[in-house]
């Protein structure tokens, strides 16, 4: 596995470990997720950044803090078979 794919796949790791954290405990704190993943406070920002472009619908509560919108679950968004 080339360097590049490594890379891409702690990205995926930690894109999903966030989106399971804002929904299991409702919010995250960036400076404690560039502690668990050993990466910048800028990295877990362009993560939140990628995850709101690409459809999830963050909210930034204040500094260093984020959630999903008020009403919003992934257990509201599964797709069905046909989606």
């Amino acid at each position: 596995m080339s360097p590049k794919e490594k890379t891409h796949e702690k990205k995926i790791f930690r894109l999903i470990s966030i989106l399971n954290k804002l929904n299991g405990k409702g919010k995250v704190y960036s400076k404690e997720l560039s502690e668990e993943f050993k990466v910048s406070i800028r990295s877990i920002q362009r993560d939140l950044g990628l995850l709101n472009e690409t459809g999830f619908p963050l909210v930034s509560l204040e500094k260093g803090v984020y959630s999903f919108v008020e009403g919003f679950s992934l257990r509201k968004s599964a797709l069905t078979n046909e989606e």
